[in-house]
Order: C-alpha cells, then structure tokens, then sequence
C-alpha cells in the first residue's frame, strides 16, 4: 500500500464532512471500500430539496498529483482558505455526483497507482 494510503483516505472524509457540515448538511453516511486496485468512497447527503451537485462541482477541483500527494500533501491540508476542498482534490482521480428529490450521492474514485 503506498505511502500515507489511509491517512489520504481519512483526509478524504474529513474535507467533505467539513464542507457539507459548513454548507449547512447535517445528515449523511460516509462509506469507504478498499479494493485492490481502487479506494472508493461513497457519500450519501440528504439534501431537504436544497441542491448540493452544482455547488460542490464548482468548489471542487480535481487534479490528482501522485508526487504532490506522497510527500507534500500533509502541507497542503493544514493550508485554510474559503474552499474545504483544496487537499481533496489533490487526492481523488475522479468523482461522479447524482442527485435525485432530496439524496444527494457523491462517489470519490482512487485509482491505485
């Protein structure tokens, strides 16, 4: 398992818990599974008909840097700015959000490298 693996995924959970608890979400589940060639973390936001999708696609940027994430990320996280989310995107290859009445689901992919 690479270097700091569930430290990045805890760090993953932690950023998003902050953002939605921030922008006023106060029930969702958070899961996490890790298979062998991909971590993947699901959460689930009961969104009370407020949409989250358009918000979160605009305040997350997704730019997975390996070489960043292995030695200098734990730099970055401590960095606080009006965005949450500046370490997770440097953690995640990608995210797929759905949104459906009042469930918001958000899917965070790390593909193992």
């Amino acid at each position: 398992m690479a270097l700091h693996e569930y430290k990045k995924c805890a760090k993953i959970i932690e950023e998003i818990t902050e953002y939605l608890l921030g922008k006023g979400y106060n029930k969702f589940d958070t899961s996490l599974e890790l298979k062998e060639l991909e971590t993947t973390i699901i959460v689930k936001v009961i969104t009370n008909e407020n949409p989250l999708s358009a918000s979160l696609e605009k305040d997350l940027f997704c730019c997975r840097d390996v070489e960043l994430e292995e030695y200098g990320w734990e730099l970055t996280g401590d960095i606080h700015c009006v965005c949450t989310l500046d370490s997770l995107g440097l953690l995640v290859d990608k995210y797929d959000i759905t949104e459906t009445n009042d469930l918001c689901t958000i899917t965070f992919h790390r593909i193992k490298k």
